[in-house]
């Protein structure tokens, strides 16, 4: 059963594989010989051949070499446009100081020269690690690496699609040309039929094209439906230009000629190396598979190198070649040596009969698959967010911007300068998205934010003056121009009454040297003028003080002013506004005066007294632990008692607790022991000395049988404490989601 399963799997990936070799050819064929007339055209028309040839030589051998060698499956190699170029102009320069000798074999071997060199130099490149570049390309640098890609194979081929000659526009233009690339375009773009499903589209498309063609010549005159492909030149030929270039590279030794090659040699490594990572790149993208870029330059270098020697050019990463065999169906590694095989075998054996295709159908495939490449999904976001008032629309224009500028720049210059401005634009996006503005939000009034459960009164004041103390909640990175925008709020809180101003920090996740040194000069300025700012959250393990720790400005800081988090910092802004506002201190209360605190009547006072224990404990003793069995109620008289959650520190590790809340003089500790019976959820721990009173929980069920009136005003006091207590917590929740 799983052998008859898998063999049809192994046909139909062969399948797919066959039909991407044969889209690549077909995509290469018309590409290579434009590439050809560039490159040779300073040495006029009977020099196209050589040229044609050179860059199949790249295709078939350097496709074969980068497709088993490569780590990227699907990495399709051959010329490019700016190869071409440079050549052309190293030709063009040295045309006429060849000595005497033929100038098609003298400009043949100027391309051997620079080919070799440039693979040499592209084998130092990646051994210096320049492969790393890969993972520093961002995503909008690639997508207007494939635009502009798609763009430049679209117009490229309109010439041809329109029938004017190979050399240009100096002709009139062919109407029946025009109508079969429409016809190409069209079944390539149309959706895939049922009953063709097995047959690679590309094969269909240059059929009918071809048909088309031929039926429009029956009918009309060969003006009317523009020009062949054309004869493709002999093995003979080839290696007799070949024998010509390999004599003539003794003129090359001489040091005027190598210091014009070199420069181009370079040149030709560079775009070599850009061209492939930026089609690994997007091949990673689009496959989700992760390759070696290391491995990929490798083989480029190696291929390159062979090309070099065979008389080809330098062959890199073909974004349009492999986006489009990926389109086609490629499944493994075949496809690449596939597609040398049918270039090869189609070279040698069908060299007539591919010249009766028309050029208008080759540029019909190459401009559909130009349109096929085309990366919109890049921009479709910032359409989006310029109609709507999304919070990153910045960051999302900012992106659409480089995936348009580097389109924009492979089109009109080159894809090397596109890629390197584009990157410089990538970061200069990137820069001003750090910078922005790092404030969070403000809010005022963070009453319960302190854990401290306050008396009635303490509580009252603060509600009515909280607007004194303001919060400004930072996030993200802090750099030189983001301090300016957090000095600029805190001057805000400052004109509208705030007193008390605390930088939430904890959401800071970087601050580099620059803005740690303008934030303290900042706050050093708040501080002279008499602002009582704070800092929370700054405490070792977190970013803002591991940074200025290691930055080694801490000693810069008033310590007085740095908390270890939000609560602390707003505990001491409370306790100074009361004290601005002559509230009258925290103190020690008698039974007595705790039990009024509670709203019970002073009738039951007596007698509750007399069912309670007075008892203190030191700084730092444990008045309830948590686990244990609820077995009493504390009122607090004198002191402060913290309310803390134990943590696990590890074996060995000091216990960590987490603070709930601080109970003052009139709070009630361990009362949901009278309510759910339920274990200890947390411990009580002194904070300072205290002074307490106790009740038994065992007491309250003999009062409830013998002296229900205590019962019930000593459950209306526990009752109002809870009350108190969810009020504050609501505050706090509620400051949270703000």
């Amino acid at each position: 059963m799983d052998q008859a399963l898998s063999r049809p799997t192994r046909i139909q990936r062969l399948g797919g594989d066959l039909s991407a070799a044969i889209t690549g050819s077909l995509m290469t064929l018309p590409t290579s010989i434009g590439y050809g007339l560039i490159m040779f055209s300073p040495l006029g028309g009977d020099a196209v051949a050589a040229g044609l040839v050179a860059v199949l030589i790249a295709v078939v051998l350097g496709g074969a070499i980068v497709g088993i060698g490569s780590s990227t499956g699907g990495l399709a190699v051959g010329g490019s446009s700016s190869v071409a170029l440079l050549l052309a102009g190293l030709v063009g320069t040295e045309l006429g100081q060849d000595g005497g000798a033929d100038p098609v074999a003298f400009g043949l071997a100027l391309v051997m020269a620079a080919t070799v060199l440039a693979a040499l130099l592209l084998a130092l490149l990646t051994r210096l690690g320049a492969w790393r570049l890969a993972q520093l390309m961002p995503y909008p640098v690639v997508a207007g690496i494939v635009n502009g890609t798609a763009i430049l194979m679209i117009i490229g081929m309109l010439r041809h699609a329109a029938g004017f000659s190979p050399g240009g526009y100096d002709d009139d233009w062919d109407p029946g040309a025009v109508v079969v690339a429409a016809v190409v375009v069209g079944v390539m773009l149309a959706p895939r039929r049922r009953w063709l499903r097995n047959v690679p589209k590309v094969l269909v498309a240059v059929l009918a094209g071809t048909a088309v063609h031929h039926v429009l010549l029956l009918l009309t005159d060969p003006g009317f439906v523009g020009p062949l492909l054309g004869p493709l030149p002999s093995p003979a030929v080839v290696a007799g230009n070949w024998l010509g270039a390999v004599r003539s590279l003794r003129l090359i030794g001489s040091g005027a000629l190598l210091l014009q090659v070199l420069p181009v040699a370079a040149s030709i490594a560079a775009l070599g190396m850009l061209e492939t990572l930026a089609t690994a790149s997007a091949l990673h993208d689009a496959t989700a598979r992760q390759g070696d870029s290391r491995v990929d330059l490798r083989a480029v270098s190696l291929a390159t190198l062979a090309c070099g020697l065979a008389g080809g050019i330098a062959p890199s990463g073909s974004l349009s070649n492999s986006m489009g065999m990926l389109r086609a169906g490629a499944a493994s590694r075949l496809a690449l040596p596939l597609r040398s095989l049918v270039l090869a075998g189609c070279y040698l054996a069908l060299g007539q009969e591919i010249g009766q295709v028309p050029m208008a159908a080759l540029a019909g495939v190459v401009i559909a698959s130009g349109i096929g490449l085309l990366d919109l999904a890049a921009l479709r976001p910032a359409w989006a967010a310029l109609r709507s008032k999304a919070q990153h629309r910045g960051d999302i224009i900012g992106s659409a911007v480089v995936v348009l500028t580097v389109t924009g720049i492979a089109v009109r210059w080159s894809l090397l300068t596109a890629v390197a401005l584009g990157m410089l634009l990538a970061l200069m996006v990137f820069a001003a998205s750090m910078a922005r503005d790092v404030v969070r939000r403000v809010y005022a009034n963070p009453t319960g934010r302190s854990r401290i459960r306050r008396p009635e009164g303490e509580t009252a004041v603060l509600l009515a003056e909280g607007r004194r103390i303001v919060v400004v909640e930072l996030e993200g990175a802090i750099f030189f121009g983001s301090v300016d925008r957090i000095s600029s709020r805190v001057q805000r809180a400052t004109e509208a009454g705030a007193r008390y101003v605390i930088l939430d920090m904890r959401r800071v996740s970087r601050i580099d040297h620059s803005g740690a040194r303008r934030l303290l000069h900042s706050c050093n300025q708040f501080w002279r003028e008499g602002l009582h700012l704070s800092l929370a959250y700054v405490r070792p393990g977190l970013a803002v003080w591991d940074y200025l720790s290691e930055l080694g400005l801490m000693p810069q800081l008033q310590q007085q002013h740095v908390f270890a988090s939000l609560d602390a910092a707003v505990e001491v802004a409370e306790m100074r506004l009361l004290q601005d506002q002559d509230a009258p201190p925290q103190q020690a209360l008698s039974p007595e005066e705790g039990l009024r605190s509670l709203r019970i009547p002073e009738a039951v006072i007596p007698g509750l007294l007399g069912h309670m224990e007075r008892m203190s404990f030191p700084a730092g003793d444990l008045v309830i632990r948590a686990g244990e069995n609820a077995s009493d109620v504390w009122l607090l008289l004198s002191g402060l008692l913290d309310v803390t959650l134990p943590l696990s520190g590890g074996p060995g590790a000091a216990p960590l607790r987490t603070r709930l809340a601080t109970l003052t003089p009139g709070a009630l500790a361990g009362e949901m022991a009278l309510l759910s019976g339920q274990p200890r959820s947390a411990d009580v721990l002194a904070r300072t000395a205290v002074d307490c009173l106790r009740f038994e929980v065992a007491t309250m069920e003999r009062l409830r049988r013998e002296a229900p009136e205590l019962a019930y005003h000593l459950l209306a006091g526990i009752s109002l404490q809870v009350q108190q207590n969810l009020r504050q917590a609501n505050m706090t929740i509620g400051s949270l989601e703000e």
